[in-house]
């Protein structure tokens, strides 16, 4: 079986300059619980130009505005080239922010920008810049909130 590889659109995608890879994906996986925000992709196998995965998750989420990483663990940005080729935000090193410009039940919007390293022996930095997100939910795309009252 081969399966279709669905190309990314204004509702429904992901992108960034990954150190001098350029990289652009549909898929995006949206989930607010209260506080919690995770925004996620999961790699499509069958594109070759495809990464692992990206996750990007905002710990004492307050709605749309600029979340920046400082170590204390409220914003983490984490990617895999492959499934044994990752980075993280980590305390040493690392920095970035994203901001949210739109974000309603069923839609986000946000740019940002990180730099992450690896957990080899060689720590490897990887600039993550231009970010952009755009996912409203449906199709390949998935935007869901559960807050409490």
């Amino acid at each position: 079986t081969t399966s279709e590889v669905i190309a990314p659109t204004a509702d429904c995608m992901i992108k960034a300059n990954l150190g001098d890879r350029i990289w652009k994906a549909s898929g995006v996986t949206v989930n607010r619980i209260n506080e919690h925000l995770t925004i996620s992709h999961d790699g499509d196998y069958s594109d070759s130009t495809d990464i692992h995965n990206m996750q990007i998750i905002i710990n004492n989420y307050n709605g749309p505005g600029t979340y920046t990483f400082d170590g204390s663990g409220n914003l983490s940005f984490s990617f895999g080239f492959t499934q044994t080729d990752n980075y993280l935000t980590a305390p040493q090193g690392s920095s970035g922010s994203i901001t949210i410009t739109e974000h309603t039940k069923t839609t986000l919007k946000a740019i940002f920008s990180f730099k992450a390293g690896n957990n080899e022996g060689d720590v490897k930095f990887v600039d993550v810049t231009n970010g952009e997100i755009s996912a409203k939910d449906g199709g390949n795309c998935s935007v869901k909130e559960y807050v409490n009252p």
